[in-house]
């Protein structure tokens, strides 16, 4: 069953809930071959990558040996003219000359949109679905909290340092 034709960000409401992480695994295989241009293994960096504009900190995996500790991958949230926020994706490698691959969550939906015609699919595979991406936001959350937990940690203990430093050295404590 489906239902009548909608507008781009309707669909996005319908299709994805709005959810940039929705888009980003509904076209996995395709962020896959670009990444795969820049030899960047994104199956395995996937759950990992956020979007927040900034260069992914850690062991980015790669295809090549060749590769590794030259590549980086930025994840950031652009707002398109009509109120759509999506995911938008840079591969970067160093490698061999240097290379940029980029990825748009706002293309590949427009292309969607277009397959599709602007109808959704409204049967139980698109419900089971959309439970499916709900759990898999949970984890999310809570693996991005984590990880923000740690960084607030390791802040407050460069800080502590950084204070114990000043004390012996000049006398002066947190300032």
């Amino acid at each position: 069953m489906t239902t009548q034709r909608q507008g781009l960000a309707a669909f996005y409401q319908e299709r994805f809930n709005s959810d940039p992480h929705a888009l980003l695994d509904y076209c996995h295989a395709e962020i896959s071959a670009v990444a795969t241009e820049v030899q960047i293994d994104w199956p395995a960096l996937a759950g990992y990558v956020r979007l927040d504009d900034k260069k992914y900190r850690g062991k980015i995996p790669t295809l090549v040996k060749g590769h590794r500790h030259k590549v980086a991958v930025f994840g950031s949230l652009k707002r398109a003219r009509n109120g759509i926020e999506f995911p938008h994706l840079n591969f970067h490698s160093k490698a061999q000359g240097g290379y940029t691959a980029t990825w748009s969550g706002y293309d590949a939906l427009l292309d969607l949109y277009r397959r599709d015609g602007g109808q959704v699919a409204t049967d139980e595979k698109h419900r089971r679905w959309l439970a499916e991406q709900e759990k898999r936001r949970a984890e999310r959350a809570a693996r991005v909290a984590a990880a923000e937990k740690r960084e607030a940690q390791a802040e407050a203990r460069r800080q502590a340092e950084h204070n114990a430093y000043e004390l012996a050295w000049h006398g002066r404590g947190a300032q």
